[in-house]
């Protein structure tokens, strides 16, 4: 007797079905532009991968008679136009979005209770890890890759003494402990990749509402970026670079509305994500604040992107349980 797919099991490939076909065209575009072989051989690897997962997917969900989400298609990606990033920042994305699946994958395999789905996800995550290393040690490699700041170590362990280490609005305020640098580094590093993304999308959009929605984002990106970046630079922190130097003039589109809008909004609650994340563990209030403050405004971002994909019938409607009223 086969065993049915759990409902989160039915989501989670759900979800990366639609998300491997947007890799792969996005990893299309990238093969017809990029000029380092290094990238390119990478990028082939991802290629056949992100294939593979789809191929996977569609076997599981034919074997349950399920239909087979349309997510994103070469309708949506156009291999004719120009470059829009140069080759570095494909290759710094590459690492961002290996992280990313490690993420989500993790999150799948946590909720998997069939025995070939969890060894489906297990593979994944190989996956993602060999591309993450890839592509860092290439970044490395080629000198592009700004490590995380170093500590010098203190002469023994100890306890917090004083309630002062959580204050941070009044009065002098502690350095930042390595928990914290490491969150505001991941996301400021997050927020610039995201930043450029947009920016390269809203360069070369034709929708006027597509358009001004991402000028929104750019706009609050670029106040996270700012706020991440001064925390870190009052304690004499180096910051990761800025990424909008990476794009490149045009005025062609490579990607469909409907592809960028999609993306955009994946981005957006990743970010959600990671903010929460470093909220729970910051010890500083000002942080905890600063967090809260833009989980707010990405999560209105969130709502009014999902609200323009539906006014557009961009969206594809998740499976549902029956609804027996």
């Amino acid at each position: 007797m086969t065993i049915p797919l759990t409902s989160s099991e039915v989501a989670s490939l759900w979800m990366q079905f639609i998300t491997d076909s947007l890799d792969v065209c996005i990893k299309k575009h990238v093969l017809a532009t990029v000029k380092d072989n290094d990238i390119r051989s990478i990028y082939n690897q991802a290629m056949r991968s992100s294939e593979n997962h789809l191929e996977k997917i569609r076997f599981f969900f034919e074997a349950e008679q399920y239909p087979i989400p349309i997510g994103f298609t070469d309708e949506d990606v156009d291999t004719s136009a120009p470059p829009l990033y140069d080759d570095v920042f494909w290759l710094h994305y590459l690492y961002t979005m290996s992280i990313y699946g490690m993420d989500g994958y993790s999150l799948a395999i946590a909720a998997a209770t069939r025995g070939d789905i969890l060894q489906y996800y297990q593979e994944c995550i190989k996956d993602s890890l060999n591309f993450l290393n890839q592509s860092l040690h290439l970044m490395l490699e080629k000198g592009i890759f700004v490590r995380p700041a170093s500590l010098h170590p203190s002469d023994s362990a100890e306890y917090i003494k004083k309630q002062h280490f959580l204050a941070g609005w009044v009065g002098e305020k502690r350095p930042l402990n390595a928990i914290e640098m490491s969150n505001l580094t991941v996301n400021l590093q997050k927020s610039s990749l995201s930043k450029a993304l947009v920016m390269g999308f809203s360069q070369v959009s034709k929708n006027q509402k597509v358009k001004d929605y991402f000028g929104r984002l750019i706009k609050v990106a670029d106040s996270h970026c700012q706020l991440f970046y001064s925390v870190l630079s009052e304690s004499d922190i180096p910051s990761p670079p800025s990424m909008e130097d990476k794009i490149i003039p045009s005025n062609q589109s490579p990607f469909s509305d409907k592809l960028k809008m999609f993306h955009t909004c994946q981005l957006i609650n990743a970010a959600i994500a990671y903010y929460g994340t470093a909220l729970s563990v910051s010890m500083r209030r000002d942080l905890g604040a600063h967090y809260t403050a833009s989980i707010a405004k990405l999560l209105i971002l969130a709502e009014d992107g999902m609200n323009l994909m539906i006014d557009h019938e961009w969206m594809e409607q998740p499976p549902q349980a029956v609804n027996r009223k």
